[in-house]
């Protein structure tokens, strides 16, 4: 009788000093706050971004979200290639965009994928030659396994996360030789091979793309949001800078909105998701 009263006091109380419960009890999730989700034994990292009230030049609330807290990678796509037998708009249509040793210059040809851009790449590279179309039908993928909602980033989303809690250029501040030490965009070793693009002068020693999280993050512990890749958000847009952008066009304001089936040797994408708070590790 004593056990048994004792075992119901211990389920009853548990919840009252549970980590995971007494987060979600506070509605309180701090900026930055980390859940790794394993799918298919590939680890998603996400990084909770906070509400944010519309202020200044922002004329829309950004509600509380969770976004990669990497660009998503060619272990993570290829296991949604491998699981759905799905093919890419550049599979299906003239191919993708790589380097084309002959030419020493980068070229579209059927030969070119998300697999292989002509370049050497690891498992941790952030996947590229990827179009808006297939970086949803990712997201309906991946919401389907963690039974959540996940899509795309809204652009006032994307750029909420990449400030990070600042006003300026960069989440580092507005000098752009600074980029080195936070990310991998254009520098003095893209410029080695092509000396005719308009480039930093610092030099970090990587011309083409790094594997994700080889640079600092910002504040809330996001990598690569200025650099690596370009980033497809939500109503085809595109944000962010990679290895191969110009100084300006890494900056947190800068977007453009191509065709949904356009896809480039540095296009890639990092999802967003919604209630992972229930996930809330001790």
């Amino acid at each position: 009788m004593k056990i048994a009263l004792y075992c119901l006091v211990c389920f009853l109380l548990f919840p009252l000093f549970s980590p995971q419960v007494v987060a979600q009890r506070g509605g309180h999730t701090r900026p930055g706050e980390r859940v790794v989700l394993n799918v298919n034994g590939v680890a998603y990292a996400w990084r909770f971004c906070p509400p944010k009230s519309a202020t200044g030049r922002d004329s829309n609330d950004v509600r509380g979200f969770w976004l990669l807290e990497t660009e998503v990678t060619l272990d993570m796509f290829g296991d949604f290639v491998r699981e759905t037998g799905y093919h890419t708009d550049a599979q299906r249509g003239d191919g993708g965009w790589g380097w084309s040793e002959p030419m020493q210059d980068f070229a579209q040809d059927r030969a070119f994928s998300w697999e292989d851009f002509g370049l050497p790449q690891s498992k941790n590279h952030p996947v590229a030659n990827v179009s808006w179309n297939d970086a949803v039908a990712f997201c309906a993928w991946l919401g389907r396994k963690i039974e959540k909602e996940v899509g795309l980033p809204k652009a006032e989303q994307w750029e909420h996360a990449c400030q990070a809690g600042t006003e300026s250029e960069f989440y580092w501040g507005s000098d752009p030789e600074s980029a080195v030490q936070f990310e991998n965009v254009a520098d003095a070793s893209l410029a080695q091979i092509f000396p005719d693009w308009a480039t930093i002068c610092a030099d970090d020693g990587v011309a083409f793309a790094a594997p994700v999280a080889s640079y600092r993050p910002n504040a809330w512990g996001l990598f690569d949001m200025h650099g690596n890749v370009r980033e497809w958000c939500a109503a085809s847009a595109i944000r962010g800078g990679s290895w191969f952008s110009r100084p300006h066009t890494s900056a947190t304001g800068f977007r453009t909105s191509p065709a949904p089936n356009e896809t480039n040797y540095d296009l890639g994408f990092r999802p967003i998701a919604i209630g992972l708070e229930t996930h809330i590790a001790p």
